[in-house]
């Protein structure tokens, strides 16, 4: 075997930090970094490209950088360096579509629609004053978005995130995004349903146990808030 290129040092380097920073820093590291479904709370723009440097055990890092270490440099001498790295990268973006589109084959995000149903259903069941945005009509499997008229969508995104759940405010995308959003305002609805909404995006490993708890901490937080406002 040649020489060692300095591409493939520096992917065996960039691979050996992520995954100590995992090992030194913890699972929200690997959350960060990892790849989720585009519409799971947890997804960041990057991770398309993050992913590929993120490895679950020390064998399954071990046997990759070995491999990239026996056969990168001979193929990166063989393509030269722009195609080696347009090949790595395709290779690892090539992975994270083929990992979204057997998801949707098995139908995983069907049960995640069941699921989603079930949250609304339960919110609804409680008799309080509560308008759900596009129930009836065809929508992400896996969001729902709210509106409880008063109680501002920047508070209930504080007061869900004390209690270890990250939703959003309006229609945003990303969680724990306090600010609300216009389009709600565009679509119709009143300042006091549109500044009242949050968004709440289950993911391909959300459980009905999850969807319970969530449902019966936001329905006594809003308890709490529609006694305040009684007062």
């Amino acid at each position: 075997m040649g020489r060692i290129t300095d591409t493939i040092k520096h992917l065996l380097i960039i691979n050996g930090i992520f995954f100590l920073a995992v090992n030194l820093l913890g699972d929200e590291v690997y959350n960060w970094f990892a790849l989720h479904y585009f519409q799971n709370p947890r997804f960041e723009f990057w991770q398309p490209l993050t992913h590929m440097f993120m490895h679950g055990s020390f064998n399954h890092i071990l046997f990759n950088m070995f491999g990239l270490y026996m056969f990168g440099s001979p193929l990166e001498s063989l393509w030269g360096r722009k195609k080696f790295i347009f090949f790595y990268l395709s290779a690892g973006f090539g992975a994270a579509a083929e990992a979204a589109a057997k998801d949707l084959a098995e139908g995983k995000w069907h049960e995640i629609e069941k699921l989603r149903n079930i949250l609304e259903e339960t919110l609804e069941a409680s008799g309080k004053p509560i308008t759900f945005i596009g129930k009836d009509v065809s929508r992400l499997p896996n969001t729902s978005c709210f509106s409880a008229p008063g109680w501002k969508g920047e508070t209930q995104v504080m007061q869900m995130d004390l209690a270890g759940y990250a939703i959003s405010a309006g229609s945003a995308c990303s969680s724990g995004k306090v600010k609300s959003g216009r389009v709600l305002k565009s679509m119709g609805y009143e300042a006091n349903i549109s500044n009242s909404a949050i968004r709440v995006s289950l993911g391909l490993l959300t459980t009905k146990i999850e969807i319970q708890q969530f449902a019966t901490t936001w329905l006594s937080a809003y308890d709490s808030f529609l006694a305040r406002r009684a007062a």
